[in-house]
């Protein structure tokens, strides 16, 4: 590894790790399409087969159950094909480098890991299962908050910037 360090140091390190990131995003953009249209299936399954209308709260036993099932299997086909959705747009973006995609991805990633942290609040286990999910989020926001992948998409830096005096008034 003495010829391709893991930190970001020159530009070309950031080119490495921001085409790294792209074709990632898409591979994994496309396993949670398919995710999400199986979650998707099952959803409309357990929805259309298990759900029973307008319960009498004495006679179903297991109503809420069902009903709780069923919004955890929409809610994780809506998560899964909505961040996909978001992941191959930014894979797409990083890939062209334009402007936008550094910031729409960092924002993707942003949103998901607290998602994460939001649904992983009940026990410390289940926040360390949450954050393994995002660890690929972690990733890319340590790839795009790196100071060589601003220079790469044209970001000013505020060290190049012109200092202001301190005191304006005169």
């Amino acid at each position: 590894m003495a010829g391709r360090p893991f930190f970001i140091q020159r530009p070309e390190d950031a080119v490495r790790h921001v085409n790294l990131l792209a074709k990632g995003l898409r591979k994994v953009a496309i396993a949670g399409w398919v995710g999400g249209g199986g979650c998707t299936l099952l959803a409309i399954f357990i929805s259309r087969f298990f759900s029973i209308r307008n319960p009498h709260p004495d006679a179903v036993p297991g109503f809420q159950e069902v009903a709780g099932i069923t919004f955890v299997t929409w809610f994780m086909a809506l998560a899964l094909l909505l961040f996909s959705s978001l992941y191959f747009i930014s894979g797409w973006g990083l890939a062209h480098q334009k402007s936008w995609a550094r910031y729409a991805a960092a924002g993707t990633f942003l949103s998901k890991i607290l998602l994460c942290i939001w649904l992983g609040r009940g026990s410390t286990a289940a926040m360390i299962v949450f954050l393994f999910i995002a660890s690929w989020d972690v990733y890319g926001l340590w790839v795009l908050l790196a100071k060589q992948t601003g220079q790469l998409f044209g970001s000013t830096d505020v060290a190049k910037a012109p200092a202001k005096p301190a005191n304006l008034a005169t």
